[in-house]
């Protein structure tokens, strides 16, 4: 008989990650939530590359975050992406720490001075968010747009540039970061062309947290100047706009890029993804 197989193949891991975020995001309750994270903490542990994947695929979806009843009166909301991003970063450090208490590090830990050159930039940035936040009369609002805006950006550029240095994929594949944004957009784009359709499966993701200027929950298809315009996942056609105009200039170069190898399977998810 065969050996079997002790290893998860990447397939299998992304599958289990997705299957968490769903519990995650669906569960409504402390206990699935924490099991949802739990499951995607030990596979991004065994893959914080394709953990890190996760959060470009889901940041559309900030308006739609997870609810948890009973950690506080009101509930308890977190965007998906953001509880991506935290156990990802979580996870990276733990198998960073892991790696060097081994001997097993694929990259040289860089000198104090280096890292202090490259990243200093980052550190001014960071700096002038925290001083904001000292400054802020209202010290909540601002909070909450210093980590949407400013340390969560941050960490995700540390954690896909330490991925980056890490990989060794063929210099002619598509950075899988990329590639992951690129298949989020064309995912919204579907979903704005089936509500235009008249068939709305936004619902399906949760509760968006939009609301219109009547205080009343947003409509998914507005009308305007006796246009019908569809918002998708996003609470205005206009932030659906902004999303496909940043993502459509990169699925239109990657195509580009794949047309030489027009033949293979890659040129045509795409080129589908573009269109």
């Amino acid at each position: 008989m065969p050996a079997r197989r002790a290893r998860l193949t990447a397939l299998e891991i992304l599958v289990g990650m997705a299957l968490a975020l769903a519990i995650f995001q669906f569960g409504y309750a402390p206990l699935p939530a924490l099991v949802g994270m739990a499951v995607f903490g030990a596979l991004a542990l065994l893959r914080p590359d394709l953990a890190l994947l996760a959060v470009p695929l889901t940041v559309p979806l900030y308006l739609i975050p997870a609810s948890i009843a009973g950690v506080r009166a009101q509930g308890f909301v977190l965007p998906l992406h953001e509880a991506a991003l935290l156990v990802t970063a979580a996870a990276t450090i733990a198998r960073a720490g892991w790696d060097l208490a081994r001997g097993n590090a694929r990259t040289p830990r860089p000198v104090f001075a280096r890292m202090a050159r490259e990243f200093a930039p980052h550190a001014l940035f960071l700096l002038a968010g925290l001083l904001g936040v000292a400054l802020a009369v209202a010290r909540g609002p601002a909070l909450l747009e210093f980590r949407r805006l400013i340390a969560e950006p941050l960490l995700f550029y540390a954690l896909a540039r330490h991925q980056l240095r890490a990989a060794r994929a063929s210099s002619d594949d598509a950075p899988p970061l990329i590639a992951a944004l690129v298949l989020a957009g064309a995912l919204v784009g579907l979903l704005a062309l089936l509500q235009y359709a008249g068939l709305d499966l936004v619902p399906f993701f949760g509760q968006k947290q939009c609301f219109a200027p009547d205080g009343g929950p947003c409509s998914n298809i507005v009308v305007d100047g006796g246009l019908r315009r569809v918002q998708s996942v996003y609470g205005h056609p206009n932030n659906l706009g902004l999303f496909l105009g940043r993502v459509w200039p990169l699925a239109a170069v990657l195509t580009l890029a794949a047309w030489p190898r027009r033949n293979t399977r890659d040129f045509w998810l795409w080129l589908l993804a573009a269109l």
